[in-house]
């Protein structure tokens, strides 16, 4: 009876080895972390876990008391005969070769998938090739002044197209029309107008999914503003299959997640201006000072911050950083693998956007007590 259970149980672990699925799973960051799996069951192999230290028992001090015979536990053995051994051999033999048999025929390989997330490469050469992006927010702010420095790409505010004339500077800058981050469905038709009539701008920079159905068909290029929030490799993928050729990373990353993203597309980072903090649905300058007809207000804090607040598309607020980002000086930016740096131009004259750009290229820019870093070297908090 003994040589049937354990043919039984041979045959019962074949059967169940031949259907687990075996691998092994390889990540590499920071620390190169492997795991095996069999079946369910995940085994971390690298790094070791840490075992807690086990307290060694005590010994007991004998008593020096014998114990009696009759309270020693009996050893258990099996009674096998080596007659039993030779008559059970042949029959687990036979059922050894059909279980291997089975396994062999149920075997199941599945194809090895590999997936990798390579981050841009620290390359001290990168200033040569970091080119200057500039956004105004004014149709005053654009001036021959500002495109006698040759900004990459100009990002103007869709809704100032109409205003402005941008045939004397056709050829001498990529224009992008920004569309607004906060718009509503009504909205969708005016806004894709806007870009048909306007040919002389080249592309356009969304914000949001919902963007890609104004832009659809039009055969502008695409590119991604802040608004999309890119914080890692598979965003900048996303987009990237999305059909845009270029993202803007969240300023919301150190200058060491910058560096790692993927560049599956061209990276932007915001690297001079005011940032901004909030948008409000009601309009702040009119509830306080009355309508400014676009040119915007102050807000001022209990501890004498000033803020200057923006018109924003829909009679909006946009509430700006009291401090203004400057990073061109340092040279970790120039290390992140960025294709392009943007000035973000709000409160500036036209003669201070000029010089600022100008600035920026003769690598001259310097901070000062009202200047910030951002989060680029602390991060989010």
């Amino acid at each position: 009876m003994t040589a049937v259970y354990i043919i039984l149980g041979i045959a019962a672990a074949l059967f169940l080895l031949s259907l687990l699925r075996v691998g092994v799973r390889i990540a590499f960051g920071d620390e190169l972390r492997v795991t095996a799996m069999i079946g369910p069951a995940r085994v971390q192999l690298l790094p070791r876990p840490d075992k807690p230290e086990k307290e060694k028992p005590k010994k007991e001090e004998p008593s020096g008391e014998k114990k009696p015979e009759g309270e020693k536990k009996k050893e258990r053995r099996l009674d096998l005969t080596k007659e039993d051994v030779r008559t059970a051999l042949p029959a687990v033999w036979e059922a050894l070769k059909k279980g291997l048999g089975k396994t062999r025929q149920r075997l199941r390989i599945d194809p090895m998938q590999v997936s990798a997330v390579l981050g841009g490469a620290i390359d001290p050469a990168g200033a040569a090739e970091l080119d200057f992006t500039v956004s105004i927010s004014r149709p005053d702010q654009l001036t021959a002044e500002l495109l006698a420095e040759r900004p990459a790409i100009v990002y103007i505010p869709a809704e100032l197209l109409d205003k402005m004339d941008l045939m004397p500077y056709i050829g001498q800058a990529e224009f992008c029309a920004v569309l607004p981050r906060i718009f509503r469905t009504a909205d969708e038709p005016v806004f894709r107008d806007i870009l048909q009539r306007h040919p002389e701008v080249a592309s356009a920079a969304i914000g949001n999914l919902g963007h890609l159905a104004i832009v659809k068909g039009l055969g502008k290029t695409l590119r991604g503003d802040f608004g999309l929030n890119v914080y890692n490799s598979r965003a900048v993928r996303f987009w990237q299959e999305q059909g845009l050729s270029s993202v803007t990373a969240s300023f919301e990353l150190r200058w060491q997640q910058v560096r790692d993203l993927g560049k599956y597309a061209d990276c932007e980072a915001l690297v001079y201006g005011r940032l901004p903090l909030m948008i409000t649905e009601n309009c702040v300058t009119k509830n306080s000072v009355g309508c400014a007809h676009g040119a915007g207000s102050v807000l001022t804090d209990r501890r004498g911050e000033q803020f200057p607040v923006l018109c924003a598309y829909g009679c909006r607020c946009e509430i700006e950083n009291g401090k203004t980002l400057v990073l061109a000086d340092k040279p970790e930016v120039f290390r992140c693998g960025l294709r392009y740096g943007r000035l973000r131009f709000t409160t500036e004259t036209a003669a201070e956007c000029a010089a600022l750009l100008r600035a920026h290229r003769a690598g001259t820019v310097t901070a000062d007590d009202n200047s910030t870093r951002g989060l680029f070297y602390r991060g989010v908090e």
